[in-house]
């Protein structure tokens, strides 16, 4: 069974989680948007497999230098996002004024490609937010990681860099509502939700 741990990161509240397998005690990164000492104390007892990303503003990749670095692991991304991790002027750390360190993906991840972990974990493209925007799906556990893609009666913005507001529509309608009704969402920021919930309440998508 995987278990979730949510760790509210940045100046931005970011939601990073932390998919934990309790059996073999293996652990993947999701949006490490700063450092955390919850998230450290919690990590320092698991064994941290790889970094995913949903995409590439400052606050939900601010932390994954240190963390790539404390437990010498890869991080995983959409191509189109490249560009947000090496310019602190598309990422966002400029504007904000936020310390940041480039770093590199080891991995750029295809549309619908399926990750190893205890519970396979595949890859949507949802670009909307960013071109590269990814979401991340667990069908055994029913449970979808969307980022800035959805959100609870909301939907990411569309106006920085990169956002395109018919993109990001078609990403929920076409890769996010074919879900199971009962699949958790897990957003970038805000409180978890359902895809049935979204499909018969969100204002953005009705």
């Amino acid at each position: 069974m995987i278990k979730v741990h949510r760790f509210i990161v940045s100046p931005l509240t970011t939601n990073c989680y932390v998919l934990h397998d309790e059996k073999t005690n293996d652990a993947i990164i999701i949006d490490p948007g700063d450092r955390s000492s919850l998230m450290d104390d919690f990590l320092s007892r698991v064994s941290v497999q790889y970094i995913l990303l949903t995409h590439g503003h400052i606050d939900h990749i601010g932390g994954v230098s240190y963390y790539k670095n404390k437990h010498n692991v890869p991080a995983f991304s959409g191509m189109h996002e490249k560009k947000y991790f090496l310019k602190e002027e598309l990422n966002g750390a400029e504007y904000l004024g936020i310390p940041y360190s480039s770093f590199e993906c080891e991995k750029f991840l295809e549309d619908d490609e399926v990750l190893d972990f205890q519970s396979p974990v595949h890859v949507f493209h949802t670009p909307g937010h960013t071109p590269g925007g990814l979401s991340f799906y667990l069908p055994e556990e029913k449970m979808v990681f969307t980022g800035d893609t959805l959100f609870q009666y909301s939907i990411g913005r569309t106006d920085l860099p990169g956002g395109d507001i018919d993109q990001i529509i078609q990403s929920i309608k076409l890769k996010l509502f074919v879900l199971p009704p009962e699949t958790v969402v897990y957003p970038g920021h805000m409180s978890k939700t359902t895809i049935e919930t979204e499909k018969a309440g969100n204002p953005f998508i009705i």
